[in-house]
């Protein structure tokens, strides 16, 4: 790399820090649920060695509703010691492994046999990747397990000329199976490709080093695959998975019944042989998982719509930018035309294998959480166009103006992208980013002295998580209570529960504070009125609606 390379280089790694750094408190503008659950996790294991449940240093962390991957709960625990338990306590490691994988993919790109420059615009457009950007501003466990995932995989090519590499490797793949569940299916047959491409130079090693590699990598990951065979690894799974979809039996039988051509069509009912061939769980399943395996790789997908869920995009756009149409499909031309066979290998079963785990849950198919494991190659593979086609049209002014136009679409692109990413957001998906349960319960801690009893209503989204989070409650006061109806002044209605004017009134003394969501209290308080009750303070959304009312007795 020369020298004004290593410049730009650097130049491309302090944006990548700017882009994930700033304002990474208030963008995305609240902490949703699942990021206030894993935080609260690292204060309990900060305070007391266990999860909020009360278990000790556990492989796999027990939640309200689900189990989650350890790795990322412990990078945060040294966070909540330093900086408490707030928005850049529970986001930074997901910023800074977002900008290790900016790092990464150069040195993967490299021992791949590309040049710097390639290298170098695999780091840019991975740095400003929409993709990227949003899981590396947000407490979610994928950034890190895309960093581990790199960088094993770039250490695993180098490490067959350097054994110590090779050794690096082996631990980041064993580590990576912490990291989220998706890993724990793409790892292990990932590097069974890996060591079939490789088979002659891995081949060369000794016996007693190959044997070492597989110690190392079954003392990291043995008791991950323990937890995932015989604990609760594969919670998670059992309800997403394609295997767990309730529509899929009711579905064959009101198809086995209009073989049968009956009017009515009833569940479980018998059929004929060759009803039962035609429509059959294994044929639904089947189809299920290829239409989720065809639609990660649509255009719908990748570069018009993305993912359909609010906090996992920005929205009316793909998960790259429209543009990159161009550049990916330049790059698949110069590697199927031009690319060494180890090149091709590596990236058709990188790309082949990656929408796999996420192709066997519900939904799948344009789940982007799931399906970040594409990511890489398909960067390296745009990146690989866009060099290419600025070598070839960088030659004549015509070509150079066309080269130029593709840079402006390329600006166009980003201005869009931050432009919506900043600005309208925050506004469009403030309700699933979960925004008002700070304000309210931080609020209602500057009243509390006054009042004997905090009531939450029934809202969209169960407020305990958010009030032992944002109120430091001491976990080892709290720890294997579950879900409760009081904690401490504050108590919860269970979800579902009807409320009405009548009810409202009803629970308000003059020793209590209601936190109300606008829904439950069904009329707009700034203009209406309910009798005996008064609003000490009303929590707005970014839009300027209203998010919660904090009520009291009149």
């Amino acid at each position: 790399m020369t020298k004004p390379q290593k410049i730009l280089f650097l130049s491309i790694i302090i944006l990548a820090i700017f882009l994930r750094f700033f304002g990474l408190d208030k963008f995305p503008p609240s902490l949703f649920s699942d990021e206030v659950d894993l935080g609260y996790q690292a204060y309990s294991l900060l305070k007391t060695g266990k999860d909020y449940n009360g278990n000790l240093l556990p492989i796999s962390f027990q939640s309200f509703a689900d189990f989650r991957a350890p790795l990322y709960i412990y990078t945060v625990v040294p966070l909540v010691a330093i900086l408490g338990l707030n928005e850049w306590a529970v986001r930074l490691p997901a910023a800074f492994f977002g900008i290790l994988a900016v790092y990464g993919i150069y040195f993967l790109v490299r021992t791949l046999g590309f040049g710097a420059w390639v290298g170098m615009i695999s780091s840019f457009l991975l740095a400003i990747s929409p993709w990227h950007l949003q899981y590396s501003r947000v407490g979610f466990e994928v950034t890190l397990m895309l960093s581990l995932l790199i960088l094993g995989t770039a250490c695993f090519i180098s490490g067959l000329k350097n054994r110590s590499l090779l050794l690096i490797s082996t631990v980041l793949f064993a580590l990576t199976l912490y990291s989220y569940s998706t890993a724990k299916l793409f790892v292990p047959i990932f590097v069974i490709g890996l060591i079939i491409i490789f088979a002659k130079e891995l081949f060369k090693l000794s016996l007693k080093f190959k044997i070492l590699l597989i110690f190392f990598f079954l003392l990291i990951a043995t008791p991950m695959i323990s937890d995932t065979i015989i604990g609760k690894g594969l919670f998670r799974f059992s309800y997403t998975s394609i295997f767990a979809d309730s529509t899929i039996p009711k579905e064959i039988d009101i198809l086995r019944g209009i073989d049968s051509k009956k009017e009515t069509v009833e569940l479980g009912q018998k059929s004929n042989l060759i009803s039962k061939f035609s429509h059959n769980k294994i044929f639904s399943l089947g189809e299920v998982f290829l239409k989720n395996y065809l639609s990660a790789f649509s255009t719908n997908f990748l570069f018009i719509n993305g993912d359909h869920i609010g906090r996992h995009s920005v929205g009316k756009m793909g998960e790259f930018y429209l543009v990159e149409i161009i550049t990916f499909l330049a790059g698949v031309f110069w590697l199927v035309k031009f690319g060494k066979g180890i090149q091709k290998k590596l990236f058709a079963s990188w790309l082949l294998l990656a929408p796999i785990p996420s192709s066997l849950t519900v939904g799948g198919g344009d789940h982007a959480t799931r399906l970040i494991l594409m990511l890489p190659p398909l960067i390296m593979i745009s990146a690989l166009g866009f060099y290419n086609l600025w070598s070839y049209l960088w030659r004549e002014n015509f070509k150079k103006a066309l080269f130029v136009l593709l840079i402006i679409f390329f600006t166009v692109n980003l201005y869009f992208y931050f432009h919506q990413y900043y600005i309208h957001h925050p506004i469009e998906q403030e309700r699933l980013w979960h925004y008002g349960f700070k304000q309210a319960i931080l609020k209602t801690e500057n009243l509390q002295p006054d009042y004997e009893k905090i009531l939450f209503t029934p809202t969209t989204e169960p407020p305990l998580i958010f009030v032992l989070f944002w109120t430091r409650y001491d976990p080892l006061q709290f720890q294997g209570k579950g879900f409760v109806e009081n904690l401490g002044k504050y108590s919860f209605l269970p979800l579902g529960s009807d409320l009405n004017a009548e009810d409202l009134e009803r629970s308000l003394d003059k020793n209590t504070l209601v936190v109300a969501n606008r829904k439950d209290v069904g009329v707009d308080l700034r203009r209406e009125k309910i009798e005996g009750v008064k609003p000490l303070d009303i929590i707005k959304y970014p839009s300027g609606e209203v998010a919660f009312y904090i009520l009291t007795h009149e």
